[in-house]
């Protein structure tokens, strides 16, 4: 039993290291650094008016939309962000799954928009990198963005 204890403490700070990376990544907008976060193929299922299914082979078919996100982020005047939730399973010595709820804050510390991710995570090369995610988080982030714009003049 200590054993297995052990194992998902490494687990957990293991998970922990790597989304505080992904996070830092986001927060200074460092778009080469966010896709170092991925493991290629991948695939991301994510909510819209149609629900998009997008498998990835390469980092330059992400690109795109992580600077879509960060252009909005930016827009939105967010400076950090902060996790609500987090659920985090072991797959394997090698998988982990997490299920994450998480906030944007702006420079006031005001919430702007949450949105929830399944994420897999694999280990390769002694850290966890992305293999799939699906989330809603555009909806939400394209809902904030046109609350806040002023309206057509």
């Amino acid at each position: 039993m200590a054993s297995r204890e052990a194992k998902s403490d490494v687990l957990e700070s293991d998970v922990l290291e790597f989304l505080d990376s992904y996070g830092s990544a986001f927060e200074t907008f460092d778009t080469e650094a966010i896709l170092t976060h991925f493991l290629f193929p991948c695939h991301i299922v994510s909510d819209a008016d149609d629900v998009a299914l997008m498998p990835l082979a390469n980092a330059s078919q992400i690109r795109v939309g992580v600077e879509r996100v960060l252009a909005l982020h930016r827009e939105l005047g967010v400076r950090s962000g902060r996790r609500l939730d987090l659920d985090v399973i072991e797959m394997s010595p090698r998988m982990a799954g997490l299920v994450l709820r998480h906030e944007f804050i702006d420079a006031a510390g005001q919430a702007l928009y949450d949105f929830q991710g399944i994420y897999t995570l694999v280990k390769v090369g002694g850290r966890y990198r992305i293999a799939a995610i699906s989330h809603n988080q555009i909806p939400r982030l394209v809902g904030c963005v046109e609350q806040r714009r002023p309206p057509p003049a």
